[in-house]
């Protein structure tokens, strides 16, 4: 069941790489890792409810309307629920590792396929983002 993944085809975020590590009905868990520096674009997930658990590194994430409701991941064992429909992105500051579960409302495929960039304008900064 396991399956290799990647990110980001149509938008410069396209250096994480993940794996798919197990598939039941319609639920997923991918582990995912992306590398110093990413920037994970603002986006939505149309598809799937996602549970984000971060295993490793250092990411600020970010979602709301205007970017502006941030949280900082750096302990084992935190976690992210993500609704679908929800804008949201990451800066990666440091290699960083974490599962995703995913309740799909159609068949699954990816997270990463199962993605429209928003294109609003949230540029991160050194140390988090900002609107």
């Amino acid at each position: 069941m396991i399956k290799f993944l990647h990110t980001g085809t149509s938008k410069t975020n396209g250096r994480g790489r993940g794996l798919r590590l197990f598939r039941w009905g319609n639920r997923q868990l991918e582990l995912w890792w992306f590398p110093a520096g990413e920037v994970v674009e603002d986006h939505v997930h149309h598809h799937a409810v996602v549970r984000l658990f971060f295993i490793l590194g250092n990411m600020v994430f970010w979602s709301a309307p205007t970017g502006t409701k941030r949280k900082t991941l750096t302990r084992l064992g935190s976690t992210l629920r993500i609704p679908v429909g929800v804008a949201h992105g990451a800066q990666i500051n440091r290699p960083s590792i974490f599962l995703t579960y995913e309740k799909w409302n159609e068949s699954p495929t990816t997270i990463a396929h199962d993605i429209e960039f928003t294109d609003r304008n949230i540029q991160p900064i050194p140390g988090g983002v900002s609107a």
